[in-house]
């Protein structure tokens, strides 16, 4: 038989026949994947058939997914014509496994248009949640049978695909996301079978993993403590700041009196719940274990997002996680592994930038990563193979372990960095200094704040106070305590 037009499917969409409707529909996909021009003809016989059909939806909403696949404007109307309520309705309704197939890869596509992103309602998520993540996740895995039966790996991994999209959206949606019962320890509960079955390599789990680095961002971990400093104590330490800029916020006295504030420690949450599981000592160990073990790039970016996301700030909490991270979990050599094979080392920076903040785990950072930091600076200005930003990261941490005391300053002397920073410290933006330059600036005068190594460091480096102290570092230092006052007013 000759293959059919796009004329006659189109014909073929308007009537009750199952198997021509089949091959009419064949017929389209073909033609839209092509990238023929008949995609608005095809979506105005569209709309006019959803009208007529309503024993064929499997069919039609395949039909749709192909119609709005990379296709903006069909994604505006759907959303114009109130498509995702009608869409979670019919998930809702509808127990058939291909047309949840299609109907949660309609959802998917539908939410990679930023504005369709904010139009998701919290009734939408419910739905995606209680209809494909809690069957197919296996969290009530035993207990209900039914779930069992409605599990779809395929299914599941649409509305991952999904939800790590609106994830990346504005507060609002995460906000409903994390208020969502049973999200996120449905996302948990397939993150953790599928690490314990040596799968974490699949694709779902890469997007659940993301969607928990997404909603841990800008959200203070409030992990429960085995130890409570006293309220005067708690006082003195700033609150955690959300900027993500390259510059500590922690002024030298600040310092001081986290080196002498008790350490609390992670208390170990048997039963985490919602997003409590996203600074559970639990999670913080399989982050820990995809990072070093995936070997997926994305899941391992995602692991290590998620780990930096809950040690981004300077309060107690924050500590405590990286006190469990570097003492408890031996996570120094785990992210030593990551730089040693040079694949995701801008996230493994960041992260050692973090917990570079906390006194208690800069002996350690000094000991195991000192080196690798050290080693990936540029060897001079002109280096155009790693990013400003990555750079500029890389001078933070050196920042935050010089503010740490005058011997974390000579390791870093003895590293032979010294000559590198004063490189950097020239890298500009225009007439003004980038953001790695400005880092680097801040360094050296930092470094040179420690009077009793300015022989020292003549010895190993050869520089002299004119490179620590001049018009360039000057200005930005008076540039930081400008906006250091500015933020404090």
């Amino acid at each position: 038989n000759p293959e059919m037009t796009v004329d006659e499917a189109l014909f073929y969409l308007t009537q009750n026949n199952e198997e021509k409707l089949v091959e009419a529909t064949s017929c389209l996909q073909r033609t839209f994947f092509q990238g023929s021009g008949w995609k608005k003809k095809v979506w105005l016989q569209y709309v006019r058939s959803l009208k007529l059909q309503k024993n064929n939806l499997k069919q039609l909403f395949r039909v749709l997914r192909v119609i709005v696949y990379q296709n903006n404007e069909n994604k505006i109307e759907v959303d114009n014509k109130e498509g995702l309520n009608k869409i979670t309705k019919a998930l809702k309704r509808n127990k058939d496994k291909e047309t949840r197939q299609h109907l949660t890869g309609l959802l998917w596509s539908l939410s990679s248009h930023d504005k369709i992103k904010e139009s998701f309602s919290k009734e939408n998520i419910d739905v995606l949640t209680n209809v494909i993540l809690v069957p197919s996740s296996g969290i009530y895995r035993g207990e209900n049978p039914k779930d069992d039966l409605a599990a779809d790996p395929e299914a599941f991994y649409n509305a991952t695909g999904c939800l790590r999209n609106l994830s990346s959206a504005g507060p609002n949606i995460r906000d409903q996301m994390r208020d969502c019962r049973n999200l996120v320890d449905s996302i948990v509960c397939h993150i953790r079978l599928t690490a314990a079955d040596r799968l974490s390599d699949d694709e779902s789990t890469g997007n659940c993993i993301c969607i928990l680095q997404n909603l841990a961002y800008g959200l203070k971990p409030k992990p429960q403590l085995s130890s409570e400093s006293d309220n005067e104590s708690r006082e003195s330490v700033k609150p955690e700041k959300t900027s993500t800029g390259c510059f500590s916020s922690l002024s030298p006295k600040e310092v001081i009196h986290l080196k002498n504030t008790k350490a609390c420690q992670l208390a170990l949450n048997a039963n985490p719940v919602g997003i409590e599981w996203l600074w559970s000592p639990i999670m913080i160990r399989t982050y820990l274990s995809l990072m070093a073990c995936s070997e997926r790039d994305s899941t391992r970016k995602g692991a290590m997002g998620a780990l930096q996301n809950i040690t981004s700030g300077n309060c107690l909490e924050s500590e405590a996680i990286a006190d469990f991270i570097v003492h408890k979990e031996d996570g120094l050599q785990k992210i030593k592994k990551v730089l040693e094979e040079k694949v995701c080392e801008e996230q493994a920076a960041q992260l050692i930038r973090n917990l570079s903040r906390h006194s208690i785990v800069q002996d350690d950072i000094v000991k195991h990563v000192l080196s690798d930091v050290v080693q990936m600076l540029p060897n001079d200005d002109r280096g155009k193979d790693q990013s400003r930003e990555l750079t500029a990261c890389l001078c933070q941490i050196l920042i935050n372990l010089t503010k740490g005391g005058i011997k974390n300053a000579k390791a870093i002397i003895d590293l032979k960095a010294l000559t590198k920073i004063n490189y950097i410290a020239r890298i500009s933006d225009g007439r003004d200094p980038s953001q790695a330059g400005r880092a680097a600036c801040i360094l050296m005068q930092l470094m040179w704040q420690h009077t009793a190594l300015h022989s020292y460091i003549r010895k190993v480096s050869g520089l002299k106070k004119k490179h620590f102290i001049n018009k360039r570092t000057n200005a930005v230092m008076e540039s930081e305590e400008q906006k250091r006052k500015l933020s404090n007013f």
